[in-house]
């Protein structure tokens, strides 16, 4: 039942995720992201490794933590191809089973249409 539970959470968590930033995901140099992954994990001896579900550059991602409870600040300590490291900032301990919720943006460039039209925010009506 517990699985089920994390599941079905890990999948809430996506679907907000993705309608959030399907629509503002983007910085000034045509940058976006999508949500790929999401979790949560458990701490143990001080730290968390999230293994990657396929090799990604470190550049090309990002990674986004809440902690869940009475936790520390948390930190990504390692970022690699195949996994990132979850630690408490500036070496603070993170007392063992904390849990912490993570998803992970891959970024991606797009390409500028020459007559896109930009989003305006509408008018304010009273």
């Amino acid at each position: 039942m517990k699985n089920i539970s994390l599941n079905i959470r890990t999948s809430i968590m996506m679907l907000i995720m993705i309608s959030i930033f399907s629509f503002a995901a983007k910085s000034q140099n045509n940058e976006r992201v999508i949500p790929i992954l999401a979790g949560t994990a458990t701490f143990n001896s001080g730290k968390v490794v999230v293994t990657l579900e396929q090799p990604i550059s470190d550049k090309n991602y990002y990674v986004s933590l809440t902690p869940i409870g009475n936790s520390p600040a948390l930190a990504i300590a390692n970022k690699g191809e195949n996994s990132f490291t979850i630690t408490g900032v500036s070496g603070n301990s993170v007392p063992d089973g904390t849990n912490v919720d993570y998803i992970v943006f891959l970024k991606f460039k797009t390409q500028v249409m020459e007559h896109s039209i930009p989003l305006t925010t509408p008018p304010i009506i009273k």
